[in-house]
């Protein structure tokens, strides 16, 4: 599907954190050409979502920054497993360190740290 194309492109941060690109002339609720919270950094703010994106295929996940003062990718990640197994999952350096899940529709059925707990 084709990119939506901006006559007079609008860059604008609402009040929930996001930064939107959308069309003057276009003032619908939702009818944006290009949103942050399509691309989560460190940080989860309300309204956004994290998870597998249908219309995508791609998985939103949180990343952690490198340290406080680098903010490169770091090496935990929070996320949803696979579609088919939609758990809530911790993970540093790709090796999951804890999860939630799976996921019923309204919470987290349960949570399990993994890994050595000495």
């Amino acid at each position: 599907m084709p990119a939506k194309e901006a006559i007079k492109p609008v860059l604008q941060l609402l009040d929930s954190g996001n930064l939107v690109v959308r069309d003057d002339g276009d003032l619908s609720d939702g009818g944006y050409i290009w949103q942050s919270f399509d691309y989560p950094c460190d940080t989860l703010l309300p309204e956004m979502k994290i998870g597998w994106d249908y219309k995508t295929g791609r998985n939103q996940i949180i990343t952690s920054w490198k340290n406080s003062d680098d903010p490169s990718p770091g090496e935990f990640t929070l996320g949803l497993d696979k579609p088919q197994l939609p758990q809530l999952v911790l993970e540093r350096i790709w090796t999951k360190q804890a999860r939630w899940g799976p996921w019923d529709g309204a919470q987290f059925s349960g949570s399990n740290a993994l890994g050595d707990q000495s």
